[in-house]
């Protein structure tokens, strides 16, 4: 059996293939922006302290307080060496 080779479909393949490269690099960069919007409303929803929260307890308050950590009850603020 022999091969037939139609010509031009060696120039739709690889224009397929860079048009299919091209839809993943924009479709990369609509994640990436999506995902920063997400990111930038969970903080502000965060740090508007949302719900009805008790006052931190004044030990707790203190741990928070000594650590560098945040007053606010969602935030914590306290990093550790590996983060």
């Amino acid at each position: 059996m022999s091969s037939v080779t139609i010509q031009g479909f060696d120039k739709l393949e690889n224009a397929l293939k860079n048009i299919a490269s091209a839809v993943e690099r924009k479709g990369d960069k609509a994640v990436a922006k999506s995902a920063h919007l997400i990111r930038a409303n969970v903080i502000k929803e965060i740090n508007s302290q949302p719900g009805n929260w008790s006052a931190l307890t004044p030990a707790y308050s203190a741990y928070k307080a000594s650590h560098g950590g945040s007053r606010l009850m969602l935030v914590s603020g306290i990093r550790n060496p590996s983060s």
